[in-house]
């Protein structure tokens, strides 16, 4: 039979054991945990950019190909009554809608590609 200070000495070793196994899958799990962390950063920073990109390019072409809002204008006649005109805007020329449709194509062609280099840098960091 064994001894009480033996079976004490064994419960602490093993104790001590345990303590270090637990401690090796704590700081296992916080570098996993960082891990997905930074990977979860890096995706969302990403959605991000892309999202901001597309919301800018279609804040640029509405504002481009937006149609106009006729004018309101008031013109007081000589004996105090105010009358309310609406004008009609212009018609935009062929050549003004063709010069428009180029420069959306360049900011998109733009934003394109500085999205793909920004795609393929993350690629060659993983």
């Amino acid at each position: 039979m064994k001894s009480p200070q033996y079976i004490l000495e064994d419960v602490h070793r093993q104790r001590e054991i345990l303590l270090k196994e637990t401690d090796f899958h704590k700081e296992e799990m916080d570098k996993k945990i960082s891990s997905m962390t930074a990977d979860a950063k890096k995706i969302g920073m990403g959605l991000l950019l892309v999202g901001g990109a597309f919301a800018v390019a279609y804040l640029v072409t509405r504002g481009i190909f937006s149609s106009k809002k006729p004018k309101v204008v008031r013109q007081s006649s000589g004996n105090g009554v105010t009358e309310v005109v609406l004008r009609e805007p212009r018609r935009e020329s062929d050549i003004v809608r063709m010069i428009k449709d180029q420069i959306t194509l360049f900011l998109m062609s733009i934003v394109k590609e500085k999205l793909n280099a920004y795609l393929k840098g993350i690629e060659i960091k993983k």
